[in-house]
């Protein structure tokens, strides 16, 4: 079921498409639809990373009903309530998770913050049990001051910023 995506070539553009997946279901304006992928090198002691940066954000609802499930023969059609109908970009919502469990050391997770509350959740190596991670009790549902100082901490892992061009002096 894996095997497909045990590269970076066939496993990125799965988390592309979740990401427009997702933007559709809400029926965002195509030019509000941004989709933001950071590659950064091994340096010193910072492990090489790779990350994928959108704007729609899970509930751990959605976490729990949707992403966590393997196989689910209407992943791909499901409807967003708006007579929608996402079928053309996805499967059975395999590709993003086998991508997660195959192609990164130590463990690959996600961060989301939806409705000003923030869910990571993610996998260890080697395994293909998802959970929220420390733990339930810390990774489901923590509140969210800033979006902006929510970004900085997911971005700090590919040394990246969140810049507010409003805050320049410039």
């Amino acid at each position: 079921m894996c095997q497909p995506f045990l590269s970076h070539e066939n496993g990125l553009p799965e988390w592309v498409k979740n990401s427009a997946a997702a933007y559709i279901r809400l029926s965002t304006e195509p030019r509000k639809r941004v989709i933001v992928l950071f590659f950064s090198s091994r340096r010193g002691t910072n492990p090489s990373s790779i990350a994928c940066l959108d704007f729609v954000g899970m509930t751990s609802t959605q976490i729990e009903r949707d992403f966590r499930h393997w196989a689910d023969p209407d992943a791909a059609i499901r409807e967003s309530g708006r007579d929608i109908s996402i079928g053309e970009l996805g499967g059975h919502g395999n590709g993003g998770k086998c991508y997660m469990t195959q192609m990164f050391e130590n463990y690959a997770y996600f961060r989301t913050v939806r409705d000003k509350y923030s869910c990571e959740y993610g996998v260890e190596e080697g395994s293909v049990a998802f959970g929220y991670i420390p733990d339930r009790e810390s990774g489901k549902d923590f509140p969210v001051s800033s979006i902006a100082d929510a970004m900085n901490s997911c971005l700090k892992a590919v040394r990246c910023k969140f810049s507010d061009s409003s805050q320049r002096n410039n």
